[in-house]
């Protein structure tokens, strides 16, 4: 005699599909947190080429450091090409280019301006520090100091995470030049930031571990 064919009934479906729904649960934080540990990678590699690329600038540029814009140029209006990364229309929101920039010939790919989780995916993600140019005579222009000025490059923080109001997601750069006294520090890697330092070396730091000023000045942001 045959046997009849045996089939699941709605409970056992419903158990079934809540079991999957919990392993689902569980796993997706875990993979949420895996992405981005390879996007944290992605951007410490990047930092280290742009600040690999900031040294040879320097050597082919009679030791000075790179040129920068910054959001003086004013709303809408774009940087000169002559800065580590060009910038285009500022503030409405800012396009980068840094095809047209200093470095790119150091350092040609566009990639690596751009960390894999900044939101803004503006075609430039990090900032130089402030403190290592000065004004010129130009509006919005800073001029690198020379690289031999630099007291402690180990310390001296190059590039930054920035958080900007003018980006998408306020969580990325607006004009490439990170002004400590006025500007603010990203969170994207899950509260933290990834920084370059003089030297090439890089680091992540919690956000609210950089402060400037403090009652001496922070001296990671002096030259």
């Amino acid at each position: 005699m045959e046997r009849g064919k045996t089939a699941f009934t709605l409970i056992e479906l419903l158990v079934v599909i809540a079991i999957i729904a919990i392993l689902a649960a569980l796993l997706l934080p875990a993979l949420a947190q895996a992405r981005e540990s390879g996007r944290r990678i992605a951007c410490v590699n990047n930092l280290r080429q742009l600040a690999v690329a900031v040294q040879m600038y320097a050597d082919e540029s009679d030791d000075k450091l790179p040129n920068v814009w910054d959001s003086a140029v004013g709303t809408g209006q774009s940087s000169g090409s002559n800065g580590w990364i060009y910038f285009t229309d500022f503030g409405n929101p800012t396009k980068f280019d840094p095809r047209q920039g200093s470095l790119f010939q150091f350092a040609p790919n566009p990639k690596v301006f751009v960390c894999p989780s900044d939101r803004a995916q503006s075609g430039g993600s990090y900032s130089i520090n402030a403190r290592l140019s000065r004004a010129t005579a130009t509006t919005g222009l800073y001029e690198g100091i020379g690289a031999s000025a630099l007291t402690a490059p180990s310390s001296t923080l190059l590039f930054l995470e920035e958080a900007a109001p003018q980006t998408l997601g306020g969580d990325s750069s607006n004009d490439s030049y990170h002004d400590p006294r006025n500007d603010k520090l990203s969170s994207r890697h899950r509260g933290a930031a990834v920084f370059a330092f003089c030297d090439g070396h890089v680091s992540g730091f919690k956000t609210n571990t950089l402060r400037f000023p403090n009652l001496n000045g922070d001296p990671r942001f002096e030259p």
